[in-house]
C-alpha cells in the first residue's frame, strides 16, 4: 500500500503533553485508490486535525499499480463519513516556478522499498518555504506523490507564492516527484 494523495487541515495544533485520539478508517474504493479519513481530537471530542488520503495497492517487483479486489485477506470495515478537511484532489505541475534549492536524496530518507519515505517529502518541502513562511501556523497542507526518488538523486526544489499560502514541488530532470500546497 502506498500514499498517493493527502491532505490535512489543522484546526489547532496539538501541544506537548496534551492527550489526544487519534482514528482512521477506510471510506470506500473507487478506480485504483482506497479513500482513507483520518482525524486528531482532543480527549474531549474537539477535532484538532483531520485528513483525507488516497491510496494504491502497487505491486512493489513489477511496479505496476493493482485493482483495490486484489486485495485478499483482513478485515474490511468501510465508514462513509467523511473527515472535516478539504477533499483530496490532483495538484498539477507548474512551469515557470522560481529554484528555491537542491536536496540530495540521504540514506535516512529511505523507506524498505528503497526509496524517499512519504513522511520525508513534507519535511522537504517545509524546509524549503521561504523566510517570511517560517514560524506560521499551517492550516492546511496538500501533497501528491506522483513518482518515487531513489538515492542517487538530487531534487530541486520550485516555488511560488499563492493568494493564501505557498506552492512548491520537488523535480529531477522532467520528472515531477511530489507536487504540494500549503495554506495559513
Amino acid at each position: 500500500m502506498l500514499v498517493s494523495r493527502l491532505t490535512l487541515h489543522v484546526e489547532k495544533t496539538p501541544v506537548y503533553g496534551e492527550k489526544v485520539v487519534v482514528s482512521t478508517w477506510e471510506r470506500f474504493m473507487k478506480g485504483p485508490f482506497f479513500y482513507r479519513e483520518y482525524e486528531i481530537k482532543k480527549e474531549n471530542g474537539k477535532v484538532l486535525i483531520s485528513g483525507s488520503g488516497l491510496w494504491m495497492l502497487v505491486d512493489t517487483e513489477a511496479k505496476e499499480i493493482l485493482r483495490p479486489e486484489k486485495l485478499t485477506g483482513g478485515n474490511r470495515q468501510q465508514n462513509e463519513r467523511k473527515s472535516d478537511c478539504p477533499v483530496c484532489t490532483r495538484l498539477k505541475k507548474r512551469d515557470g516556478l522560481a529554484l528555491l534549492g537542491e536536496r540530495p536524496v540521504y540514506w535516512s530518507d529511505l523507506d524498505a522499498n528503497g526509496h524517499v519515505t512519504n513522511a520525508v517529502y513534507g519535511r522537504i518541502a517545509t524546509d524549503f518555504l521561504p523566510e517570511e513562511y517560517w514560524g506560521r501556523e499551517i492550516r492546511d497542507f496538500s501533497i501528491n506523490f506522483n513518482m518515487e526518488v531513489c538515492p542517487d538523486e538530487t531534487l530541486q526544489i520550485f516555488g511560488e507564492p499563492t493568494e493564501s499560502g505557498f506552492f512548491e514541488q520537488g523535480v529531477t530532470g522532467d520528472n515531477v516527484h511530489y507536487i504540494c500546497q500549503f495554506g495559513f
